[in-house]
């Protein structure tokens, strides 16, 4: 059978260009995971032309890389979106290709950083609590 499924994703992002920051499925409880194509596009990815030139962007580097978001589904496979080594948003690969991913690690808005990030200063994160009176 060569009837495909379609995601909410395929339809938001690839006909209506209305993409969300929020999950309109099931609450994911994890603090670590994947980007959304959603966030990609919002930092700067686009169906329609390459961007070199956003944060997700990492020079010299020649793979493509998965999010999470499923776009269609064949009945056996899931294409999930991926951004390209050019900052282009796909969804014609099935999951079963090699990507690269690119993980995050959800903050809670109390969140604390201190330190520079290098070897002898590295980054500390903690929770800020406020005492009450």
């Amino acid at each position: 059978d060569n009837t495909n499924t379609y995601c909410l994703g395929y339809s938001r992002l690839l006909t209506d260009y209305n993409q969300v920051y929020s999950c309109l499925g099931s609450k994911f409880t994890s603090k670590i995971g994947l980007l959304t194509a959603d966030e990609a596009v919002f930092a700067g990815a686009s169906k329609n032309h390459t961007n070199t030139s956003f944060y997700l962007y990492t020079s010299g580097k020649d793979q493509s890389w998965w999010t999470i978001t499923p776009g269609y589904s064949n009945g056996t496979e899931i294409a999930y979106f991926e951004i390209s080594n050019n900052g282009l948003l796909k969804n014609d690969s099935m999951g079963n290709y090699y990507r690269g991913i690119k993980p995050v690690i959800n903050l809670v808005k109390r969140t604390v950083v201190s330190g520079s990030g290098t070897i002898d200063d590295p980054y500390t994160i903690k929770e800020w609590f406020t005492e009450r009176l």
